[in-house]
């Protein structure tokens, strides 16, 4: 026994995870009780339905036994022969007397068409005598000997004869004959029109309305009540349910047809019955029909018993999948705490293996650990997978020599990460061009979100009418890969494209953009094909031209020679080992082809610029940045194009720019690491938040790009520079508000916000109420403050 106690302190996680499947059987109880519940309510349901149509059937059927009565009393009352001798006999004369046989066959007739349900029928007008279907009998001596009611005598029938009501029921009473004694229900119905009052009386026995009512008794009902419409018992069928009319019923008094079916639980004598309730339309008389529910109880202890044993069976096999499983999940993470404190014994040198609770809590910090790193690497593993697409991207624009394997996994990573898997491509560049109100008007944290987001802005709009992406060649320069099924989507698409060039008709006192459209070809070389018309299409815009989208005039084919991914491996060897000579016999090699024409070779000193770009920008430097000489360098620059004379200027400018690197990315001048340029940023921008902060200006401070600026600052404080910036000056306007009595202006100006729409928008951005309304805030704060 102490050996199970000491398992289950040394083992808790067993225990845990046992009594959590253990916790699964809890259902299995709740579902066992609802199903039991369930099941005795759709017995009371199904019961109460069906007795509600039985005892509506019922009660139908004896309301039609008075229906018929009332019906052959009028139709009675209607003969001739009745209407001309039905009179006291005072106004008889000896014809009337003569011809009194004729009411016998009246009468016999209106009691042939209830005989089936009525033991006799009689009539009368006064108290002389009583007619009958065989003949005339004297009043006193027909009710006082000839039928004898148990509770009225002659005198009781000839008060009735006063009533002014048409239609009477009476009470069951004692009917006795010479030859036998019965139960009956006196249905009366009077003369509706003559001189003198006349009242035909029919007697329906008990037995018969008992027999009406007996599909009730058969479904199980014990008893059956009559109430008529003043509320008074006319029978039952069970002397216990006798004073039903004294019990309180819900809703008894009401008489929409809604209500006129009612099935109740009721409480009577301190047993609980089902009442079952229906009212009859002509004569308002009410039916109830009354079942103890133990009948209910008894008729679902079957399926009770069915039901638990059910859910002993689902414990018992719950119990033994619940310890079988518990091992299971336990053994493996027994191992792993094992080969933990092994592990972390060995680590601490110690002999004594440590304990679980707190080798489990280990497991947790070390498993938490991991998810860390795997979000960590998996952020990471993205921004090198759109490197790696970039990168091939710029491979496949530059016409590189690739393999037919390396077309291939082109193809493949084209699909999985980009969706390109139509034949045809579609290249675009466009140039945005920024004019000096854009510096002087915009705010500085704006125009950083602008300059960062145009990449975004491009492929967001863009990406409705096709499968597009973007690449930025460098600063403000785009070039648009798009993946077309034919030449109508293409054109489609030329028309997006010119609505969104369209879009920005308004700003251009702010910057100016141009588009160069190539056109569509199919495979991996297509996209070479497309881009270089693009690109000499948007050579031949002019400065002043008002069309600033240009379409590519017709096949490149012809341009056979390209820099290719041999030409940039040549490059890339001569910077990686530092080689200035090898460098500049490179640049003469691939320019100086005899065989290339003279736009051809502008742009590869472009090509080989961006490669030498894309070189120091992964060892934090840029180039541009450092030598100044982008513009000058970049194939799109018509200023160059002029004279075959500046091509020998332009391949000087880029054998500089190649021996700046060179001795920029040199191993003893390599520049800070990403996080202490992050750092760099971080403190100039702390100390120049407020003056007007261009990204061109940070960049150029730090020796960087303008894009590596925001993204490394990104990666290592997880925040937009823009946004820094602006918390920055948010927050010492806050100190300014409380300390100072400037105006709100005077506040923007000093905190770096020279507009103040764009100072008051970032400041509600922030703390959620304007300068004015935080100012009253702190000020009557501190007023409570120096209150209490």
């Amino acid at each position: 026994m102490n050996k199970w106690i000491d398992f289950i302190k040394v083992n808790k996680l067993f225990v845990k995870i046992l009594l959590s499947f253990l916790s699964l059987l809890i259902p299995v109880a709740l579902l066992g009780t609802i199903a039991y519940v369930n099941s005795v309510n759709e017995l009371k349901k199904e019961y109460t339905e069906k007795l509600e149509l039985h005892l509506a059937s019922s009660s139908k059927s004896v309301e039609n036994y008075w229906k018929m009565i009332y019906e052959a009393g009028i139709h009675f009352y209607g003969e001739p022969d009745v209407i001309r001798l039905l009179d006291p006999s005072s106004w008889h004369n000896e014809e009337d007397r003569a011809n009194l046989h004729l009411l016998f066959d009246s009468i016999e007739r209106a009691r042939f068409h209830v005989n089936q349900f009525t033991d006799d029928v009689f009539v009368y007008v006064d108290d002389t005598y009583v007619l009958t279907g065989s003949g005339v009998n004297d009043f006193y001596a027909f009710f006082d000997k000839i039928n004898t009611f148990g509770s009225r005598n002659a005198e009781d029938w000839l008060e009735l004869l006063q009533s002014e009501d048409s239609v009477d029921i009476l009470k069951p009473d004692q009917v006795s004959t010479a030859f036998r004694t019965s139960e009956v229900i006196t249905f009366l119905v009077r003369n509706p029109s003559g001189e003198h009052k006349a009242v035909l009386a029919a007697t329906v026995p008990v037995s018969k309305v008992l027999d009406a009512l007996q599909p009730v008794i058969d479904q199980g009902a014990s008893g059956v009540v009559v109430l008529d419409d003043q509320g008074n018992l006319v029978l039952s069928t069970n002397e216990r349910f006798n004073h039903l009319k004294t019990w309180t019923l819900p809703d008894d008094n009401q008489q929409d047809d809604n209500d006129a079916k009612k099935s109740k639980e009721v409480t009577i004598e301190h047993q609980r019955y089902i009442v079952s309730r229906t009212v009859t339309d002509t004569f308002h008389w009410t039916y109830y029909a009354v079942t103890p529910i133990k009948s209910f109880e008894n008729q679902a202890g079957g399926i009770l018993h069915l039901i638990v044993g059910i859910s002993l069976v689902l414990i018992i096999v719950g119990i033994t999948c619940a310890f079988i499983f518990s091992l299971n999940i336990y053994n493996p993470i027994r191992k792993i705490v094992e080969i933990y404190l092994e592990e972390d014994r060995r680590s601490r040198k110690e002999e004594s293996p440590g304990k679980l609770p707190k080798d489990l809590n280990a497991i947790g910090e070390g498993i938490q650990q991991l998810i860390t790193y795997r979000d960590r690497y998996h952020d990471e593993w993205q921004m090198m997978a759109r490197d790696y697409v970039d990168h091939a991207l710029h491979q496949i624009i530059g016409g590189s020599d690739i393999t037919r394997k390396q077309q291939e996994d082109m193809v493949r990573m084209l699909e999985t990460h980009l969706d390109f898997r139509k034949p045809l491509y579609l290249c675009y560049v466009v140039a945005f061009e920024f004019m000096e109100r854009f510096f002087e008007e915009i705010q500085d944290i704006e125009r950083i979100v602008i300059e960062t987001k145009i990449k975004n802005l491009i492929r967001g709009y863009l990406s409705h009418y096709a499968n597009i992406y973007v690449l930025e060649s460098r600063e403000h320069l785009y070039y648009c890969i798009v993946n077309v099924d034919s030449g109508e989507e293409a054109e489609r698409f030329n028309q997006a494209m010119e609505h969104f060039m369209r879009t920005f008709e308004y700003d251009k006192k702010y910057y100016r953009m141009k588009i160069g459209a190539g056109l569509p070809y199919e495979g991996l070389d297509g996209i070479t094909k497309s881009y270089r018309g693009a690109m000499t299409a948007l050579q031949l815009i002019r400065t002043d031209d008002p069309e600033q989208m240009a379409h590519a005039a017709g096949s490149n084919e012809k341009q056979e020679v390209a820099y290719t991914y041999a030409d940039e491996n040549k490059l890339l060897k001569a910077l990686r080992f530092g080689d200035k000579e090898e460098a500049d016999a490179t640049i003469r090699e691939i320019v100086q082809r005899p065989e290339l024409s003279y736009i051809v070779r502008n742009e590869f000193i472009g090509n080989m610029y961006e490669t030498a770009a894309r070189f120091a920008l992964e060892r934090g430097v840029e180039l541009d940045r450092m030598t100044g000489e982008r513009d000058l360098l970049h194939s799109g620059n018509s200023s160059w194009q002029s004279a075959e004379i500046a091509l020998d200027e332009r391949m000087k400018l880029l054998a500089n720019s190649l021996h700046a690197i060179i001795d920029l990315t040199a191993p003893e001048k390599k520049t800070h690491k990403s996080k202490e340029l992050a750092q760099t940023i971080k403190q100039y921008v702390e100390e120049q938040y407020m003056t007007d902060l261009h990204l061109e200006s940070i960049a150029e401070q730090m020796k960087v790009s303008v894009k590596y600026v925001s993204r490394v600052f990104k990666e290592h404080y997880h925040t937009n520079l823009s946004d820094y910036i602006s918390e920055l000056r948010v927050q010492a306007a806050k100190e300014l508000l409380v300390s100072s009595k400037l105006t709100v202006n005077d506040i923007s100006e000093r905190v770096g916000f020279y507009n103040r729409t764009t100072f008051l928008r970032t400041f509600r951005k922030f703390e959620g109420l304007s300068p004015n309304q935080y100012r009253q805030k702190q000020a009557a704060q501190s007023h409570e403050e120096e209150q209490s």
